[in-house]
This record gives C-alpha cells, structure tokens and sequence, in this order.
C-alpha cells in the first residue's frame, strides 16, 4: 500500500509539472515542482529497491530483515 501512495505520489507531481509547463511558466519558476517530482520519484526508487532487497536476501538474514520490515511496514490490524 505504501508503495502505491508513493507512485501515486510521484505520478500526480509530474502531472503537476506538466501541465504547468503546456500553461507556460517559465523553467526558472518551476524549480519546487522540479524538486517535488523528483523526490517522490526517488522514494518511489528508493522503496522498490528496499522491497526487492527484502525478497531476494540470504536466508540466513531472515530474522534481521523480518524484524526490520515489521518496524518499516507495520502489519495492519484485521478488518
């Protein structure tokens, strides 16, 4: 879930952009929507890697990175 609010994230502040840039703001007032949409693309980045570490490690680190992905992705309570 956290992972599709980031790309969500991301999406919307290149949309953002965008559409600023078709409206025709000048590139020297677009600096904060610049830094906007490229950091919610590198935590996006940033996730997916964490994500893809967790499910190719060595085994043996199971307990560790078990442990670490609870305290970063809290298990949600039942519905």
């Amino acid at each position: 879930m956290q992972l599709q609010v980031l790309e969500s994230r991301a999406r919307e502040a290149v949309i953002r952009l965008a559409t600023l840039v078709k409206n025709g703001r000048q590139w020297k007032d677009l600096n904060m929507d610049c830094v906007a949409a490229s950091r919610a693309h590198i935590e996006v980045f940033i996730l997916r890697s964490f994500m893809h570490m967790l499910s190719t490690a060595d085994e043996s680190l199971n307990p560790i990175l078990l442990k670490l992905q609870n305290l970063v992705f809290p298990a949600r309570p039942p519905i």
